[in-house]
């Protein structure tokens, strides 16, 4: 199964009670959307009224202190086609008092029963040939594949509640394999690195865009945001390698210094992708030939003697121009120095 969703910034339900609420997904969309958007796996839990194994499983595992701090790196759902367990008046932040859920305060009855009837019967193996025996847990991933499924009995007598120890143990393994994803926190910083870049990008300010982006692909790759992120600055690594072309065309028709200054501005402006590594390759490269060399210690000599000559001291000036012009012989610098120390009268 697959559902398809829009990229929206989702905030989970706020109930009175705990500060910090469980995070349960009110909607199938919403939570493949944050799953999505913070990496995360989704964890649920399906329930049918009627038996104390059913009842157990919530009494034992949603309700166990050291499951709900594990529970919290995962999106969660709890799916529950009847309603024998009740429901509960919750005031909300805004004072509004609701009729929720008993179980789970978080969702209202109609979402536990969607849940239900139009998402995770999916996860069911072949085997159970449409008889949705419970309770059982299902970890799903992003992609809505199933990653584990965690019962205690057989498709054909039905199952016993998995104590919570044991589902704890089972979800800290996945995590260990698959990773926890980010925080709510993390998530709306990633955002805000996102806002700020399209911001710098409008303004055309190329190192600014860079430099936020890169802190958003410092974040798990697999996230959503994280390779629209990584597409931006392929683009613009494209466009440094582009600038790195004309620097070596440059080189080809000896305009050393133009080259240097070329590959120097692709360094900063593109500073913390490939591109700006292979610039400082290339230039190190020219560096070390002789005749880029020579051409920039004629520029040196020239430069140097243009100071001293500005300070009030011709004859040391004399003396650079005169180096200049012996060692950077069929150079702009050295037809520079020669012109200098005519005026000068020699």
């Amino acid at each position: 199964m697959r559902t398809a969703v829009s990229l929206l910034c989702l905030t989970l339900l706020a109930v009175a009670g705990p500060k910090d609420p469980l995070p349960y997904a009110r909607t199938p969309k919403e939570a493949v959307e944050i799953a999505k958007t913070r990496g995360k796996l989704m964890f649920i839990t399906v329930c049918i009224d009627g038996d104390s194994e059913n009842r157990a499983a919530v009494q034992n595992v949603l309700h166990d202190k050291a499951w709900q701090k594990v529970a919290r790196d995962f999106v969660l759902i709890y799916a529950n086609k009847d309603s024998e367990h009740g429901t509960v008046m919750v005031k909300l932040k805004d004072g509004k008092r609701v009729k929720r859920d008993a179980d789970v305060p978080e969702l209202t009855p109609e979402q536990v029963r969607h849940f239900m009837y139009s998402y995770v019967a999916a996860f069911y193996p072949p085997e159970s040939e449409g008889h949705y025996k419970t309770p059982i847990h299902f970890i799903v991933d992003a992609n809505e594949d199933l990653v584990e499924a965690i019962y205690n009995g057989d498709w054909s007598g039905g199952f016993n509640h998995v104590p919570a120890k044991t589902v704890i143990a089972r979800m800290k393994a996945v995590l260990a394999k698959h990773g926890k994803g980010i925080s709510e926190k993390q998530y709306e910083q990633m955002q805000k690195n996102l806002l700020d870049a399209k911001t710098a990008r409008a303004r055309k300010n190329l190192e600014l865009e860079v430099k936020l982006l890169l802190r958003v692909t410092a974040m798990p790759k697999k996230l959503v945001d994280v390779k629209r992120a990584q597409g931006r600055l392929d683009e613009i690594d494209a466009a440094g390698k582009a600038e790195i072309v004309e620097a070596n065309a440059l080189a080809k028709r000896f305009l050393w210094e133009d080259a240097l200054d070329r590959l120097e501005a692709v360094e900063k402006k593109y500073a913390g992708l490939p591109c700006a590594l292979s610039a400082a390759t290339r230039k190190k490269e020219l560096l070390k030939d002789k005749d880029v060399k020579r051409v920039l210690k004629a520029r040196d000599l020239y430069e140097t003697g243009m100071k001293l000559l500005k300070n009030g001291k011709p004859d040391r000036a004399k003396k650079k121009f005169m180096d200049c012009v012996r060692r950077g012989k069929n150079t702009k610098w050295a037809d520079q120095a020669a012109a200098e120390l005519k005026k000068l009268g020699e």
